[in-house]
């Protein structure tokens, strides 16, 4: 709720509460993820997004996301990389190809 309230701050004590007890709980992770990321704080978004994507590997909207912010840090190889296995999870959602192939021709640039 806090997160939908747009309450960032709250919302990641909450989730970091919850891995407390759970180190291994996936949602905290990829809602950390995106918490972080909205906060301006990329090193943590990205590594809690790994996490998340090492939990759930096979969940696109975690490759999605995790690629999106390595894209975002100038971390093109990787990002791409779990943008093409989001891509393969779900390969009827363009917004993976349309990323990609923004990646890739801002590096042909």
């Amino acid at each position: 709720l806090l997160a939908m309230q747009r309450r960032p701050m709250e919302s990641i004590a909450c989730f970091e509460a919850v891995l407390q007890h759970d180190a291994n709980n996936p949602a905290a992770h990829a809602n950390l993820s995106i918490m972080y990321a909205q906060t301006a704080q990329p090193g943590k978004a990205i590594q809690h997004g790994t996490r998340a994507v090492e939990l759930l590997p096979d969940s696109f909207e975690m490759r999605f996301n995790l690629g999106v912010m390595l894209l975002s840090q100038k971390r093109t190889v990787e990002g791409i990389q779990q943008l093409r296995v989001a891509q393969k999870l779900r390969p009827d959602d363009p917004r993976p190809v349309q990323h990609i192939d923004s990646a890739e021709a801002a590096m042909r640039i």
